[in-house]
């Protein structure tokens, strides 16, 4: 037709949800070969709803199609069929009959969770699970959840549902696409049919997770969103050392830890922060310790305890005592020490001998016996030598006569003779080992005088060669 001729030829929404803000879209034509520049559409529903939008300055061309979304807003109050007329309205229109469309919206009442703008609100990511249904094929529910924050490690999952699912997560209703899917999880076990979605990062703000069966699968669900926090598990080692030592508190996790050395009760004692696995807490005395550790915010619970017995350090608290004795008897000398782990080594001027223990028998002495006797006691904390312990070995007169030694008067005042047919080294020294003389006798008489000497008892050694006689005489 020529001329002016603008129709109405359609009418959008034709259905919609209970409680949805509706701005309904009136589509018109240009049916004329006029180009259009100002007109008036008018939309009106059976509620009493009515809108008017004048346009001016258009370029509306022959051929072409408009779509003009009313500006007031329309939001049916009762669920229903509603009738919607729509009228356009253009100067020296040639042709009204199509100016006016009747046409109808069906108004249903949307339950909870049926769409993504209806979502149902899960709430901040942890809340803890939740539980719910589907009751017949191609049930679908849709749920909002927040991020309060950034994540790492964020799960949706629905691991614990008695039916075969399907899982979808949105970052937007409106979006293209979902972000992540998911049919079946290993994660809720080997056989699960159902579904579970983790994401290694997201970003603060609303997501949407969308819930329904595999084909005409349906039952009840368990949803649950979450942060997948690992929580490290403490345990103490206990390294005893010398009076103090070391507990070693340790994670199974790894990177950044605070580590806590306890008491028993879990009172805290220390703490360290280190990027290592482990943190060994030093110069600790005897106890009872216990640890824990705290990684990203999770602590640890309690470890089982470690009783640290510390090592004690080597030292002798009885020295050996020097001992006079007669040739053929038996002695013994004797070490006690304090310490952990003992060993002991005799020595015999020096010379190392006999066993590991803290005494040393010797079983009918002879001369060769006689001299200085020390132990060198060893411990996981150090040595100490003991003090010399000095044996005289005293020889009888018929041992000194297989010699040819004879000493007589014994008792004296001091003054006595030792006759012998050898040349000897003697050595007279009273009961503290205090040496009061030393000389070469000949291999005859030998007046010996020790007159100005206290009384009391006297040993002399004499020397020749390898062999040593001492024997026992008495001033008077």
């Amino acid at each position: 037709m020529s001329g002016t001729d603008l129709a109405v030829d359609a009418i959008t929404p034709t259905e919609a949800f209970l409680g949805d803000e509706l701005f309904p879209v009136v589509t018109i034509d240009n049916m004329g070969t006029e180009t259009e520049t100002d007109f008036t559409v008018n939309l009106t529903a059976d509620d009493g709803y009515s809108s008017e939008k004048v346009l001016t300055g258009q370029t509306f061309e022959p051929g072409e199609t408009m779509e003009v979304t009313m500006d007031d807003a329309w939001i049916p109050v009762t669920e229903g069929t509603y009738s919607l007329t729509a009228t356009v309205t253009v100067a020296d229109d040639a042709n009204t009959d199509n100016n006016t469309l009747e046409s109808e919206c069906e108004i249903t009442i949307i339950e909870p969770g049926e769409t993504c703008d209806n979502a149902i609100d899960y709430g901040l990511i942890n809340g803890g699970a939740i539980n719910g249904a589907t009751v017949e094929a191609g049930d679908i529910v849709w749920y909002s959840f927040t991020l309060d924050a950034d994540y790492e490690d964020v799960a949706v999952s629905l691991c614990g549902s008695d039916f075969d699912t399907k899982l979808e997560v949105w970052d937007a209703c409106d979006a293209a696409n979902y972000i992540a899917y998911n049919d079946d999880s290993q994660v809720c076990n080997t056989k699960a049919l159902q579904s579970h979605i983790d994401f290694e990062f997201l970003a603060a703000g609303t997501y949407y997770a969308k819930v329904y069966g595999y084909g005409s699968n349906f039952g009840d669900y368990v949803l649950n969103i979450y942060n997948v926090v690992e929580i490290p598990v403490a345990t103490v080692t206990a390294t005893p050392g010398c009076e103090t030592g070391s507990v070693t508190v340790s994670s199974d996790l790894s990177d950044e830890q605070t580590f806590y050395l306890c008491e028993e009760d879990g009172t805290v004692l220390e703490q360290e922060t280190t990027t290592a696995g482990f943190y060994e807490f030093t110069d600790l005395v005897d106890g009872v310790y216990t640890g824990k550790v705290e990684k990203d915010g999770q602590m640890s619970e309690l470890s089982a305890p470690a009783t640290l017995t510390n090592n004690i350090t080597t030292a002798i608290t009885s020295q050996p005592e020097s001992a006079t004795v007669s040739a053929g008897s038996d002695v013994s000398f004797t070490v006690i020490a304090d310490g952990t782990n003992l060993s002991y080594q005799w020595r015999f001027n020096e010379t190392n001998i006999g066993d590991d223990n803290a005494t040393y028998d010797i079983s009918s002495v002879t001369s060769d016996d006689a001299g200085n006797y020390d132990v060198v006691v060893s411990g996981e904390c150090g040595e100490q030598t003991s003090e010399v312990a000095t044996l005289v070995v005293t020889n009888s007169v018929d041992e000194l006569a297989k010699y040819g030694i004879d000493i007589y008067p014994n008792p004296s005042t001091g003054l006595f003779t030792i006759a012998t047919d050898k040349e000897y080294e003697i050595t007279i020294s009273d009961i503290t080992g205090k040496i009061i003389l030393n000389k070469m006798i000949k291999d005859s008489k030998n007046e010996i005088d020790i007159s100005n000497n206290a009384t009391g008892i006297y040993f002399v050694k004499m020397k020749t060669g390898n062999n040593v006689l001492t024997f026992k005489i008495v001033k008077e």
